[in-house]
Order: C-alpha cells, then sequence, then structure tokens
C-alpha cells in the first residue's frame, strides 16, 4: 500500500467504527497515534471505539484528553454522558447532556435523553427543556448575532468563571469581531487552564505572530499543528490570517498494528442503559461527523 494522507487514513478508521469493525478501527487510530501523537481527531474516533467495546475507563480518557484541546467537542460530552449514567453518576450525565445539549439543542436524541435523566431526577414527568445561556449565545454566533452572542456568553461567565466551553467561544466571536485585545486576554486566560485548547493557541499565536512576541506566537502556532496536523481548523477560523497553510499531510505505508486481546475478547455492546433505538440514533449520527463541526457556528 502506497502513502496515505492522514484524512484518507481517519476516513477509513471512521467507516470502520460506522461498520462496528471496532478492532480494526483501533489498530489504524494507534497506528496515526505513532505519526501524529496529539491528533486530535484520531483521540476522539479512538474514545468513541473504546466506548463501543464496553471499554469506559479508556474512553472516558480519551473524551477528556479531547475536551482540553477542545472544549466545545460535541461527541466528547455524548460520549462521557453515556459513560456516567451507565455509572449511574446520575448529576455527572445530566451535566454532560446539558453540555452536549447547549452545543446542539436541535438535535432531538440529545434533548430525550436530558429530559429522561431530569425525569428520573425529579421522579415526574420529562420537564420541558428551556434554552440555557449558553445554548442561547450559541444560537445567536450561528445566526450571525454576535453581539447579543457576546453578551449571552459574558453574562454567563460571571455566573460560571470556570466554563471554559464558553470562554472558547467568546474568544472565537471577539476575534471574529475584531476585538483583538479582548480575544487575547479571553485566550491568555484559558490557556491558564487548558494550555492545549486548540482555539485559544490558534488565535493567540496569530495575534503575536509578527509582534515583539513572535517567538511565543510560534510556540503557540507549533501547539496547535501538532493536535491539527493539516491545519484544517485554523483555515476554517482565521481564513487568509491563518500564518498556517493548508498542508497535505502523508502517513508512510507499514503493517497495521494487530489488536490487543483485550480488545479481540472485548464484548462489543452498547451501553445497558439507554434504549437500542436512541444509542443507534445518537452513535449513527455523530459517528459520521468530522471534528467539533457540529459545535462550531
Amino acid at each position: 500500500m502506497g502513502d496515505r494522507t492522514l484524512r484518507d487514513v481517519c476516513e477509513e478508521a471512521r467507516r470502520l467504527l460506522d461498520a462496528e469493525r471496532y478492532s480494526e478501527a483501533i489498530a489504524l487510530c494507534q497506528e496515526i497515534l505513532q505519526y501524529f501523537p496529539q491528533h486530535l481527531r484520531t483521540y476522539r474516533l479512538l474514545g468513541q471505539a473504546f466506548l463501543a467495546i464496553g471499554d469506559y475507563e479508556g474512553s472516558a480518557d480519551l473524551f477528556r484528553r479531547v475536551l482540553s484541546a477542545d472544549p466545545e467537542e460535541m461527541v466528547a460530552y455524548v460520549g462521557l454522558a453515556m459513560i456516567h449514567e451507565e455509572k449511574d453518576h446520575l448529576e455527572e450525565a445530566i451535566w454532560h447532556w446539558e453540555r452536549a445539549f447547549e452545543l446542539a439543542p436541535d438535535q432531538e436524541e440529545i434533548r430525550e435523553a436530558l429530559q429522561r435523566l431530569r425525569s428520573l431526577r425529579e421522579g415526574g414527568e420529562k420537564p420541558r427543556i428551556k434554552l440555557t445561556r449558553g445554548a442561547l449565545g450559541r444560537l445567536y454566533a450561528r445566526e450571525g448575532l454576535r453581539q447579543q452572542a457576546i453578551h449571552e456568553y459574558d453574562t454567563l461567565l460571571l455566573e460560571d468563571p470556570e466554563r471554559v466551553d464558553i470562554q472558547v467561544a467568546l474568544a472565537e466571536l471577539l476575534w471574529r469581531e475584531g476585538q483583538r485585545e479582548a480575544a487575547a486576554e479571553v485566550c491568555q486566560d484559558i490557556l491558564g487552564k487548558l494550555p492545549h485548547c486548540l482555539k485559544a493557541n490558534l488565535i493567540l499565536g496569530t495575534l503575536w505572530h509578527g509582534e515583539a512576541s513572535e517567538e511565543g506566537g510560534k510556540a503557540l502556532l507549533e501547539i496547535a499543528q501538532a493536535l491539527d496536523p493539516e491545519n484544517s481548523v485554523a483555515q476554517t477560523l482565521l481564513g487568509p490570517l491563518s500564518p498556517l497553510p493548508p498542508r497535505r499531510v502523508r502517513i508512510p505505508p507499514e503493517e497495521v498494528i494487530p489488536p490487543t486481546e483485550e480488545v479481540e475478547e472485548a464484548a462489543v455492546a452498547r451501553p445497558r442503559k439507554l434504549a437500542r433505538s436512541l444509542w443507534e440514533r445518537i452513535w449513527h449520527g455523530l459517528i459520521g461527523a468530522k471534528p467539533s463541526e457540529a459545535a462550531h457556528p
């Protein structure tokens, strides 16, 4: 087999997941990480595969790694919500479903899961799910109403300053609105909490590029490129202002790493507390998404 692009190999791993060929998908993801050990999309795919074979600890660790670099990754929130529900951690499951709902309030499956768990907690009929400030801000952003979105994010952060996902969304809007100093300040705060946050590294690295802090900016951009070697997020986020051009990254031909015995012997099963129809709709609906595409305006 000749050289393959990173994008093609990731797509193959996704197809293997969709076909429920989990051990092959895991082996392919492990191969990718040999060459790109911080590749964010591969960690997400691997987390999905571990969840599917019932390795909840491994899956949770991978999804948490993903969120440390992309706090807006909806698939990671959904995966962690499923894992916490499986472990009877009701409050934690609800919290993660709420974050997923804010990122995709139009996803009926997520709304249903959140309603079901809130009903269990409150001991009554399924409650009506209202839009939170986070969800409202994201809806405003998607409609191009950036000032309204910024207001919602600022208000929410006054109530809960630890919402790094909202800080990332705010930093992006400030960047898009040309409020460079405010965006830089938010990004610096984010990186004090999550040093590998992809968007914060990209925005701050770009702002420092060509200035007195150019060396610091270069280091931030190197972190970002390690997470996203093709610079796809840089192109979407920064457009023509991106110091990182699009890249066609290749993986050398190599024998696929054989799956471990644990993977081969693992029972493939959905989390038992989710109805099969709900599991299948969520899983197959989200599994084909590109990194964070559902999460970003």
